[in-house]
């Protein structure tokens, strides 16, 4: 939910409390003061969260953390399935957090990104710095023309962005999202930003 809105610091808070859940998990392991199935059940549901914090941000190192989650899920599997304890909530819990992590593993980045960048956002009039994000996603997939609508949309944003005398001076990054309207028409774009 933090990152649907875009609050302040959505993505630091995320990442510290995953942080401490996983201390958490990892100091249950060593004092052995809760059921192993249990915390291991957690640990790889952390290790999911993670990896679609990963899917969400589109960092660069996803795929990565989605193979030691994966990778975890089996050995997880093997040893609930061994000892026959395939039966709990936290079970169920974290098969939908790995269900809705491959969803959005292998939805197109463009959608991904609208979804959890411009959809919810409620500063999206002036928020330039999604727009122009978008139309990249968009034109790496091949759509120039949404690409070049995203853009106009970035435009406009740091347009009324910069109406605000509080906000300050973006011409330098209006010129950037210009330069990226060319690019998109002269199909030259190569990275973002």
């Amino acid at each position: 939910m933090l990152k649907l809105f875009k609050l302040p610091l959505h993505t630091i808070f995320i990442l510290a409390s995953l942080l401490i859940i996983i201390i958490y998990y990892i100091s249950c392991l060593i004092r052995k003061n809760k059921d192993l199935y249990s915390t291991i059940t957690g640990f790889v549901t952390v290790l999911w969260l993670f990896g679609l914090l990963a899917v969400l941000k589109h960092f660069p190192f996803r795929d990565i953390v989605l193979t030691i989650a994966v990778l975890s899920s089996i050995v997880w599997l093997f040893i609930l399935y061994k000892n026959k304890k395939l039966k709990s909530a936290n079970i169920i819990f974290c098969s939908l957090i790995i269900f809705i992590t491959i969803i959005f593993r292998f939805l197109p980045a463009h959608n991904t990104y609208y979804l959890t960048n411009i959809k919810f956002n409620y500063e999206i009039e002036i928020d330039y710095r999604s727009w122009d994000k978008y139309s990249w996603f968009l034109y790496a997939e091949g759509k120039e023309e949404e690409a070049l609508q995203a853009n106009q949309k970035a435009q406009s944003a740091i347009e009324k962005y910069m109406q605000n005398p509080n906000h300050g001076d973006k011409n330098e990054y209006l010129s950037i999202i210009k330069e990226h309207h060319l690019a998109i028409k002269n199909k030259s774009w190569v990275k973002y930003p």
